[in-house]
């Protein structure tokens, strides 16, 4: 077989999928959070779409070891970096979502029902056709990270949520 040649590789890629040709989309969100999901959509500067890990099996005899595919599992969370508006309504959404599912001054929470809902990760070719979709269902923020504060520069506030999720389409 020769080498990899230029029209090769011009055959191959038609248009490159691009990082910044997406949209994150919540179906919804859950009862008593205000805010939209078409804000979120907007404001979501960054996300990583989840991977797939095969866990090994090794089986081992007579001084020969052979790697198997085990079970097949997910990371099961996912981070996105949201663009922070000037009254904080991205930040205090994520608030309101964490004190719906428990509130820590009176401890107590909703059912997975109600804080738990599903989004999709929507990536477009150049004309804004929908070229590939990933589902995530039971999705929740298991972590709002800290927002830092830099006095000698010059940015804007980029709220981090590390969100939870139950199981991906297939």
């Amino acid at each position: 077989m020769a080498r990899s040649s230029l029209n090769d590789f011009q055959g191959s890629i038609i248009d490159p999928a691009q990082t910044w040709n997406y949209d994150l989309i919540f179906e919804r969100l859950p009862t008593g959070v205000s805010g939209s999901t078409s804000m979120l959509r907007v404001r979501c500067q960054s996300v990583a779409l989840p991977g797939v890990t095969f866990e090994p099996v090794d089986v081992e005899a007579h001084g020969i070891k052979l790697r198997f595919r085990g079970r097949r599992s997910y990371s099961n969370q996912f981070t996105v970096t949201f663009v922070e508006n000037v009254d904080y309504t991205t930040y205090q959404l994520f608030k309101q979502w964490c004190t719906l599912a428990l509130s820590w001054t009176n401890n107590t929470g909703v059912s997975s029902t109600v804080y738990k809902v599903p989004c999709v990760l929507t990536a477009y070719d150049d004309p804004g056709n929908t070229v590939f979709e990933e589902n995530l269902y039971g999705v929740w923020p298991q972590e709002v990270a800290d927002i830092s504060y830099d006095g000698s520069g010059n940015d804007y506030v980029k709220p981090e949520v590390t969100f939870a999720y139950d199981y991906k389409g297939e």
